[in-house]
């Protein structure tokens, strides 16, 4: 018997461009590569998932509910996307001084309690910035270099694997299933 866990960090679909601060949903498109991605990720015996409360997250998590209704999940607004400086991105006018410190505290309390998880899958639908980050703690890189460096496409698949001794990260950005 593996002692490995298996969490899948899936970003959400396309949405709709609505404007700065609003919670867009998912477009005609997004709602296709969910349905897409929801076939996936049913073969990969999902035992828990972890939820953004941003509407494009959840309705891409729809998605796979409708193939896994029994599927036991938490809806968080820890998941939110995290500000954009954090993994290299330009800084926003406007913005706290202090969201790049409660950005950062949210996520890594969060993903401590991921890993401590006994579920041997775990399906964790987010955010862009939020991947970039996750794939930059397992591999110990510098997070500002994510910005550039970690594509995160819409409904991709990044794969990190939990033992008992070593985390890694097996793929990053899966798109073939759209």
């Amino acid at each position: 018997m593996s002692n490995s866990m298996n969490i899948i960090l899936i970003r959400h679909g396309e949405f709709q461009n609505i404007g700065e601060g609003a919670d867009p949903p998912l477009t005609k498109k997004g709602k296709a590569q969910a349905k897409k991605l929801a076939i996936v990720l049913q073969q990969m015996h999902v035992a828990k998932a972890y939820v953004s409360d941003r509407i494009r997250s959840v309705e891409t998590f729809e998605e796979y509910k409708k193939l896994n209704p029994n599927i036991k999940f938490v809806k968080t607004n820890k998941l939110r996307e995290i500000y954009g400086v954090i993994v290299g991105g330009p800084p926003k006018e406007g913005t706290s001084p202090r969201r790049k410190i409660e950005d950062k505290k949210r996520i890594d309390l969060l993903w401590k309690e991921i890993l401590k998880s006994k579920d041997k899958t775990i399906a964790v639908f987010a955010h862009g910035n939020v991947i970039r980050y996750l794939v930059s703690k397992v591999t110990r890189k510098d997070p500002k270099k994510a910005w550039t460096g970690i594509p995160v496409d819409f409904c991709s698949i990044t794969l990190i694997q939990k033992n008992k001794d070593s985390i890694c990260v097996k793929c990053i950005n899966k798109i073939n299933q759209l």
